[in-house]
């Protein structure tokens, strides 16, 4: 097991925004923006020891307000989380960087490289959960998740909410069986790779992380994400690589297309007959266009 150091870092506004550095720092960094409901562990399901070691880098995961050590916050603009990692990587002198995304982590990513693109070297997206603020962008979701959204957007959150709450009490209790629901409709290739005893640990301690404080963080994360995004995808220059699976029901491929192609240096792997996890079975693709 490579160095895993866990700290934090004061906000401008003053809160505690958590972080975990994983591989050696003589190395070059990656920042590592997790998913929803994730938190700073994530990085290590997608991207294990070896494969940081083959293409000499070190991570830098982040957890977003309400997630893991980070104090929460109230629902912003999506471009309002990039000062938080700008913060983590001036704590750590970290100039400019690359960065990935997994999933709902995807669109910061984005909205990082458009508030800060002189940081800001590469994107590498996994299984991009793109926008969610009209019916358009949501078409091919699972329904339940689509019922979801539309109780959000409709402002009906005391219908949604409990959900949440007995979300975290799962978690908490057994995030293993709990995700092995979570995937049942995913192809065996996935279902056989969440199997697998290195990455059934690591999705379990990275949600139990990502509830260590209740619900707030992850149903923060889904207000956040009805919002429409506010950065402009033209004004994002650093080469973004893309991985998505061709039958991805958590983030629609149509709705990861259309992002790419308002992007000016944009391009997209489909992984044919994978689902949402797909694009985490191939951490050599990853990390090959992060820091190519």
């Amino acid at each position: 097991m490579s160095i895993v150091t866990d700290g934090h870092v004061t906000a401008t506004d003053g809160r505690q925004i958590g972080y975990r550095i994983r591989g050696d720092r003589a190395l070059r960094p990656l920042l590592c923006l997790h998913g929803q409901p994730g938190a700073r562990l994530e990085a290590d399901i997608t991207l294990p020891d070896e494969v940081l070691t083959q293409f000499g880098v070190f991570v830098v995961s982040v957890d977003r307000p309400g997630y893991g050590l980070s104090d929460p916050k109230p629902v912003e603009d999506m471009t309002l989380g990039s000062a938080d990692i700008i913060s983590v990587a001036d704590h750590l002198e970290i100039g400019a960087f690359p960065v990935m995304g997994f999933s709902a982590g995807c669109p910061h990513a984005l909205a990082l490289a458009a508030t800060y693109p002189e940081r800001v070297q590469r994107v590498a997206l996994a299984s991009m959960a793109g926008p969610q603020d009209d019916d358009r962008s949501v078409e091919g979701m699972e329904q339940d998740q689509l019922d979801e959204v539309r109780l959000l957007r409709a402002g009906r959150l005391e219908e949604v909410a409990p959900s949440y709450d007995d979300g975290v009490a799962t978690f908490l209790g057994d995030a293993v069986a709990e995700l092995t629901l979570w995937f049942e409709s995913f192809p065996r290739e996935e279902r056989e790779w969440f199997r697998e005893p290195r990455v059934t640990a690591a999705f379990a301690a990275d949600v139990r992380e990502a509830v260590r404080q209740g619900s707030e963080g992850w149903l923060r994360e889904s207000l956040v994400r009805i919002l429409p995004w506010s950065f402009d995808l033209q004004s994002i220059h650093a080469p973004v690589r893309a991985f998505h699976g061709e039958l991805d029901t958590w983030g629609p491929l149509a709705n990861a297309e259309g992002v790419l192609a308002a992007l000016p240096n944009a391009a997209l792997r489909v992984y044919p007959g994978a689902n949402h996890l797909g694009p985490r079975m191939h951490p050599e693709d990853l990390l090959g266009a992060a820091v190519a």
